[in-house]
């Protein structure tokens, strides 16, 4: 089983990882989103995520700084990602979101980020 967090603001991915009201953690199990809980986000969020067993982030944007200490909680980061949280966390498990991790960029649809309507889910 693999854990993967979205920030969320409203109904959607937010569209930056810092600035999230809260974020959402995916229990998945191979090609199947098993639990989704929410949590509010700690001062250090790579340490809390981490706390959680979390392997990976689909995030829209995130700082410099935030992504080195994701990197060093061993936490993968998937940027650009836009829209809906549970099916983009499908189309990730289901491998139709082409992310490339660490790079702040996602592919979808024949499409680069940072366009959010290019990678809208």
């Amino acid at each position: 089983m693999s854990k993967i967090a979205v920030p969320i603001n409203k109904d959607s991915i937010s569209l930056t990882l810092e600035n999230a009201p809260f974020y959402q953690v995916f229990n998945v199990d191979g090609k199947t989103i098993i639990s989704i809980t929410d949590h509010e986000p700690e001062a250090n969020l790579s340490r809390q995520l981490r706390s959680h067993q979390v392997d990976a982030v689909l995030c829209g944007m995130l700082q410099n700084q935030t992504r080195r200490d994701m990197a060093v909680a061993g936490v993968a980061v998937f940027a650009g990602v836009y829209g809906n949280a549970r099916r983009a966390v499908q189309h990730f498990i289901e491998n139709k979101l082409n992310c490339e991790p660490d790079t702040g960029r996602a592919f979808f649809a024949g499409h680069y980020s940072p366009c959010a309507h290019e990678t809208e889910i």
